[in-house]
C-alpha cells in the first residue's frame, strides 16, 4: 500500500491507503488490483489515499461523526445499504440515496458531513464519482463511533 502512494501519488503529501480486513482475509492481490475487486472498477478508478487524523482533525472527524448519528432516525443500516450499493453501480447508489433523502429532511447536511469526513476522496471528485465518501464511512464507521463508556470510566 506504501509502495502504492510512493509510485502513484505526490511524495510531499503525507497519506495513507488502509484496509479493513475481516480475520479471514488476506488480500494476495497488490493494493490496486485488491482495491478493484473489493470496490469493483468504479471505485478503483478514482480511489484516492486519505490524509492522516491529526489531532483537531481528529476530534473534528469524531464531532462531525457523532452529529450524523445524533438523531436516530437514521441507524448505520442506512449507511451501510448506501455503501454497499456504491460498490454495485452508480445508478444502484443513486436509487438507494434517493430512498434515504425521502427518509430524512437532513439528507443534505448529512451528505455534506460524510463528504467533509473525507475530503481526499471528494477533493479530486467529479459529480459521477460521489460515491466514496460513502464507503469510506462504511469501512470506517467502528474507528469513529466513540467508544462505549465502562464503570470504570466513571
Amino acid at each position: 500500500m506504501a509502495e502504492d502512494i510512493k509510485e502513484n501519488y505526490s511524495k510531499k503529501k503525507n497519506l495513507y491507503h488502509y484496509l479493513v480486513l475481516e480475520s479471514i482475509d488476506f488480500p494476495t492481490r497488490n493494493y490496486p488490483e485488491f482495491i478493484e475487486k473489493q470496490y469493483k472498477l468504479h471505485n478503483a478508478e478514482v480511489w484516492q489515499p486519505q490524509a492522516p487524523l491529526y489531532d483537531d482533525y481528529l476530534d473534528n472527524k469524531q464531532r462531525i461523526f457523532r452529529s450524523l448519528t445524533a438523531e436516530k432516525e437514521i441507524g448505520r443500516r442506512q449507511f451501510y445499504k448506501l455503501a454497499m450499493a456504491a460498490t454495485e453501480s452508480i445508478s444502484e447508489f443513486d436509487q438507494k440515496y434517493e430512498r434515504f433523502c425521502a427518509l430524512t429532511d437532513r439528507h443534505e447536511q448529512i451528505n455534506q458531513d460524510v463528504r467533509a469526513l473525507f475530503p481526499e476522496a471528494v477533493q479530486h471528485q467529479q459529480q459521477k464519482h460521489r460515491q466514496l465518501p460513502w464507503i469510506h464511512l462504511s469501512e470506517l464507521w467502528d474507528y469513529f463511533a466513540p467508544k462505549p463508556s465502562t464503570k470504570e470510566d466513571a
